[in-house]
């Protein structure tokens, strides 16, 4: 009877440990093997999945940046950002909202660059459509040199190039300049100082 039990014990650590071995060879079974950077990209040191970062200076908050997906490369202090949305913070609440397809930050200079059916928002109701947008964090400055299309309440400018300088509210479209103003509705004002 003894050796019946110690049998039956020992069988049983056996199959324990057979399965354990199982387990543990074949955890991708189980648990994905691969870390989230390595599934998505191997040569990024960090990835993550719906970031959030912010820049602030002192207390002010200088933008916002999230995107779906965010790859982080240590030797050239890049992140590239899929589906990246900025929110960036203007005098006085005027603030510039920019999203695109693609985007990277400089993790150094903080400079943001969008690529992609670009669209630009802005709290004075100003829109404007590009391929590739950048932001110059030092100096407040977004520029493109690629066509524009910008709209607001009664006009519509197309052209190429333009730069916008956030802190003085400022825009200036370079080349190819073509506007058309919409006559204003009955009892607005149109003001003709400009």
């Amino acid at each position: 009877m003894k050796r019946l039990k110690l049998a039956f014990t020992f069988l049983i650590v056996i199959i324990l440990v057979i399965m354990g071995v199982l387990l543990y060879k074949n955890t991708s079974m189980i648990l994905n093997e691969k870390t989230f950077h390595e599934a998505l990209n191997p040569a990024a040191q960090i990835s993550l999945e719906s970031p959030h970062f912010i820049e602030m200076n002192g207390e002010v908050t200088v933008f916002e940046v999230e995107a779906d997906e965010a790859y982080y490369y240590k030797e050239s202090n890049l992140a590239h950002l899929k589906r990246p949305s900025a929110k960036l913070y203007g005098k006085n609440g005027k603030n510039t909202f920019i999203q695109g397809d693609e985007g990277i930050i400089n993790t150094e200079t903080n400079n943001i660059e969008v690529t992609g059916n670009v669209e630009i928002d802005t709290v004075d109701g100003y829109y404007m459509e590009t391929s590739f947008v950048k932001y110059e964090n030092d100096k407040m400055l977004i520029s493109t040199d690629a066509d524009i299309r910008l709209t607001g309440k009664g006009f519509e400018i197309r052209g190429k190039g333009m730069t916008t300088r956030l802190d003085q509210e400022v825009s200036r479209i370079h080349q190819n300049v073509k506007a058309v103003f919409y006559p204003s509705p009955v009892g607005e004002h149109v003001d003709n100082k400009n």
